[in-house]
């Protein structure tokens, strides 16, 4: 798949159904949405979203 049509599936998804496009994105809405009962976030698909080990291992 090209970034153009990547980048189409993406802005369409998030416009529309407000569900995250790539695998990462809908893993990170589903525990944001089940963890924090509702979302936090505006774009799960961004890549520079850091996360933190809460488990203080």
């Amino acid at each position: 798949m090209s970034n153009m049509a990547i980048n189409d599936m993406i802005n369409t998804t998030r416009d529309y159904f407000n569900v995250p496009a790539t695998p990462r994105g809908r893993a990170l809405h589903t525990l944001d949405w089940f963890m924090n009962g509702k979302r936090t976030l505006n774009f799960y698909d961004d890549t520079s979203i850091k996360f933190n080990d809460v488990r203080g291992k």
